[in-house]
């Protein structure tokens, strides 16, 4: 199957968050860690000043990190699995600053929903 998300994907996601508004709410920045036998990918998500980025590799700020295996990560992707109920699962570790999901709900809801129409 390959690597997830690929080059491709990540360029997709990059582009849809390029048009997002997330409003003004500051600054958060989240890791994500997909592990796999094909090798780890690692992307972040940086929201800031209302604007979103996806960016491939490690941030070195980032205040939330996520890891979760390959079949998770697909799962969510294709929308057969919410991230609670990864994490509820123990599919999905959160890591971090984990308050700033929550101080940054709304943004972060709006960057989802956009990035998530990027994956069909």
């Amino acid at each position: 199957m390959g690597r997830f998300p690929d080059e491709a994907h990540l360029a997709d996601l990059a582009a849809v968050a390029g048009t997002v508004d997330a409003g003004d709410t500051g600054r958060v920045v989240v890791q994500h860690t997909v592990t796999g036998p094909d090798g780890d990918v690692t992307w972040h998500v940086r929201l800031q000043g209302g604007r979103v980025e996806v960016i491939e590799g490690a941030a070195s700020d980032a205040d939330v990190t996520i890891v979760e295996d390959a079949p998770t990560a697909r799962a969510i992707a294709a929308g057969d699995l919410t991230p609670a109920a990864a994490f509820a699962a123990g599919c999905l570790r959160v890591g971090g600053r984990v308050g700033a999901l929550v101080e940054h709900h709304d943004a972060i809801r709006a960057a989802a929903a956009a990035l998530a129409e990027a994956r069909r």
